[in-house]
């Protein structure tokens, strides 16, 4: 049990670390996955918008190109080694400060579910029911309290349309932030 927590609580601080860099798979239909409820989608500027609709980061990006403050809320879900992780993030352009272009996220929300064929690697390796079912939940635990996590970050225009671009088309990495000044 006590490796189970182990593993969960790595792939948690990964989450954490990968939190709103990462971009959508719908990789879940064959694992009985059912979202959390999405936040109702903003978008300022923009018009109405769906938060799992990758397209709509067009409008952010268009944003982003002269920096005109914009809003999206996102619901991302990926698969990391048999955990689906949803999070819903708020993203917004705010303008323009001492040149660069300011940019902010929130998480709003985040889960965890065990995927079917995790859960049966978990099974197959002797754990009951009972100890999976208190993983996940201890696992959901941890991931709820990212919920509140803010960061802030000062990008050049060209950095920041290419990083949402980058977003966009799901090549999101730990390294998106290393060209702008965060805190």
């Amino acid at each position: 049990m006590k490796k189970i927590l182990f593993i969960l609580s790595l792939l948690i601080i990964s989450t954490i670390f990968l939190s709103g860099c990462v971009a959508s798979t719908d990789d879940t239909q064959n694992n009985n996955y059912t979202a959390p409820p999405a936040t109702e989608p903003t978008n300022e500027g923009c018009g109405s918008t769906t938060t799992t609709n990758k397209s709509n980061y067009d409008c952010l990006i268009m944003a982003a190109e002269t920096c005109t403050p914009a809003k999206l809320t996102d619901l991302t879900t990926i698969n990391m080694f048999g955990l689906l992780v949803s999070t819903s993030t708020q993203f917004e352009i705010k303008g323009l400060e001492a040149g660069k272009c300011v940019f902010y996220q929130k998480t709003l929300d985040q889960s965890i579910v065990l995927s079917d064929e995790i859960k049966q690697q978990l099974v197959d390796s002797g754990k009951t029911a009972a100890e999976i079912q208190t993983a996940e939940t201890e696992a959901n635990a941890n991931a709820k309290q990212n919920a509140g996590l803010e960061l802030t970050c000062k990008f050049n225009i060209s950095d920041l349309t290419t990083t949402l671009t980058n977003w966009k088309n799901g090549e999101a990495s730990s390294h998106d932030y290393d060209v702008a000044e965060c805190n």
